[in-house]
């Protein structure tokens, strides 16, 4: 099943699948069988990628499928691993020139909002008539990625964030995906060992991961954020619909406290 995963993931062509797809493995089996669970089912990924390593020796692997498992050490081919480090490259000489200076992105810390300034729109409509537009600062971007800082489309939720709603949006945000994350850590603790557990493992990780995936990978702001608001949803529908205990957090208790909890009940008459 981790072979047939990993190999759909790659199937698509896009690395981030297949970091979705590791981290959502990783987070799911240390709910399931702790660091042990982790740390093998590590070790069968690595298997499984150098089982798709030794296939494309004797008979290649789809170009985007290797795209894909480029990160990984392999038997890749050459022209395919180039392709993702260039992409790599073109995704963050975007970003430098969207965060380091004022051309692109106007007010950091609270963000320019939805839309787009006349300037920008010439430049955009300057674009579409084939020319290089109206103000370009000759920073060496290229055509289509002067169009994509136009619009917004860093290929990074953090970085599309500020350009929407400044370093103080982004801030928020991420607060509120790691609270969420915290609540969907607690549903799960309190669901173990209950038939609720399967359904709250399944509406948990996702929100788990999310951190991770907006920050570290591929992430869209309005997708993200959305999600943000969905994922307050279920977890309400879980703390205030489940017929558990409310979750209440467990505290540490000096051994010395608990022996004499436990002698002054043993003196207790009857």
């Amino acid at each position: 099943l981790l072979f047939i995963s990993i190999l759909a993931a790659a199937g698509s062509g896009y690395r981030n699948n297949v970091a979705a797809v590791g981290v959502i493995y990783i987070i799911g089996t240390a709910y399931r069988g702790g660091f042990i669970s982790v740390l093998l089912s590590c070790v069968a990924g690595v298997f499984c990628i150098g089982l798709l390593a030794i296939i494309n020796v004797a008979s290649p692997l789809p170009s985007n499928v290797q795209r894909a498992l480029s990160p990984f050490p392999g038997t890749w081919d050459k022209r395919e691993v180039e392709a993702g480090e260039q992409s790599t490259e073109w995704r963050v000489e975007m970003w430098k020139e969207a965060l380091f200076t004022d051309y692109w992105i106007h007010n950091k810390i609270l963000g320019d909002g939805l839309g787009f300034t006349r300037q920008e729109m010439q430049l955009m409509q300057a674009m579409q008539e084939g020319g290089r537009g109206m103000d370009s600062m000759g920073s060496g971007m290229t055509q289509q990625q002067e169009a994509m800082m136009i619009t917004g489309g860093y290929h990074s939720g953090p970085v599309q964030c500020v350009r929407i709603i400044g370093y103080v949006g982004l801030l928020t945000v991420l607060l509120a995906m790691i609270r969420m994350a915290v609540h969907a850590h607690r549903q799960i603790l309190r669901c173990r060992g209950t038939e609720w557990y399967s359904l709250a493992l399944f509406t948990s990780i996702p929100i788990i991961a999310l951190p991770v995936m907006y920050t570290l990978f591929f992430g869209d702001f309005t997708r993200d954020v959305s999600a943000v608001f969905f994922s307050y949803g279920i977890l309400r529908l879980l703390e205030k619909n489940l017929p558990l205990p409310a979750y209440v957090k467990q505290r540490y208790v000096p051994y010395i406290l608990q022996r004499t909890t436990l002698a002054s009940k043993q003196d207790q008459p009857g």
